[in-house]
């Protein structure tokens, strides 16, 4: 059974503390079943779930900093063998301590680390969102441990709250893991502006309720990010110079009313989609007037394809969204 760590004062080494975060997600993907899938197209007879099955993956960071003292060294998902969808999350983290941290008496000091795990949980949340997938901490598994010179101790145990899985390769997770690193400028910002919080929440929200079958939810959550990406003047200024076309005119269309928004948007993807065509716009169009009837009427009939294109849509221009952001930080 883990002890308890007793003196912050103790684990102090040149002004920081080694941390490590640790908790289990129930998600909407799976390498195993990947894995599983892969092996039966080409002609396996069988699958064996068994220990040589390579489920552990971790990413180094190398010190990427999250803002606030928080130093990432990296990030490890391990899938339960017999639980698909299953992981057993590490992060392992520096985190620059005050003196006057240091100072406080024992309880107030841990409760103070105690709100490091909500930011480490949020970062992981935000990578995941962007690369299209969510995640619920599984109850009672959420710990917070610091290094001490007599090695790991416990400084908190937390809880959180059950989802379609889906076959990931793990190969192409791998995309993920390299891009968690331009993840930490996106999660500073997100730490600091309520627009990216709010975005990043609502297509958070949109993946649960897609996983869960509340298509129609899903699609308002995935809609609404589209939208207010769409009316973002940094938006704006950056689409109408796609187009070719005068801020004027994207400030007037995109507040024109809902079809006129989305042919913008269409208008907007098939310069830097190619593959985008006619076809999108008509189903575009559809998703908008399906949006109307769900805000206003409170039903609508849905296509098989609109939830996952406007999925799609809605990743496109947030990801672009935080690219602007995050880029304007450093002019």
């Amino acid at each position: 059974m883990d002890e308890w760590f007793e003196s912050l004062d103790q684990c102090v080494k040149d002004g920081v503390v080694e941390l490590k975060t640790t908790f289990e997600i129930v998600t909407n993907f799976s390498f195993i079943r990947a894995k599983a899938f892969q092996a039966l197209s080409e002609g396996a007879p069988n699958f064996s779930y068994d220990e040589h099955l390579g489920t552990l993956f971790n990413f180094d960071l190398e010190d990427a900093e999250l803002g606030s003292g928080i130093q990432v060294h990296s990030v490890e998902l391990d899938e339960e063998l017999h639980s698909e969808g299953l992981y057993t999350v590490e992060i392992l983290f520096n985190y620059e301590v005050s003196k006057e941290l240091v100072a406080l008496e024992h309880t107030r000091a841990a409760l103070k680390l105690v709100k490091l795990n909500t930011r480490l949980v949020d970062f992981l949340k935000v990578s995941l969102t962007l690369a299209g997938r969510e995640f619920t901490v599984v109850p009672s598994t959420l710990n917070l441990r610091i290094q001490t010179p007599h090695g790991w101790r416990r400084v908190y145990q937390s809880s959180g709250k059950q989802p379609k899985i889906e076959p990931l390769q793990a190969e192409a997770f791998d995309g993920f893991l390299k891009s968690l690193q331009s993840s930490t400028k996106v999660f500073a910002r997100y730490t600091m502006e309520k627009k990216i919080k709010n975005l990043v929440g609502l297509m958070s929200s949109g993946l649960r309720l897609e996983t869960r079958n509340f298509e129609s939810d899903a699609l308002l959550n995935f809609y609404k990010v589209i939208e207010v990406v769409a009316k973002d003047p940094a938006f704006v200024e950056h689409s109408v110079e796609i187009l070719e076309r005068p801020l004027a005119y994207g400030k007037a269309i995109v507040n024109s009313g809902q079809r006129s928004l989305i042919a913008y948007v269409w208008e907007y993807l098939k310069k830097i989609e190619p593959k985008i065509g006619e076809d999108s716009l008509e189903l575009l169009v559809k998703i908008a007037d399906t949006r109307n009837k769900l805000a206003h009427v409170g039903a609508a009939k849905l296509e098989p394809n609109m939830v996952p294109f406007c999925k799609t849509v809605a990743m496109v221009l947030l990801r672009k969204f935080l690219v602007l952001k995050t880029t304007s930080d450093k002019t």
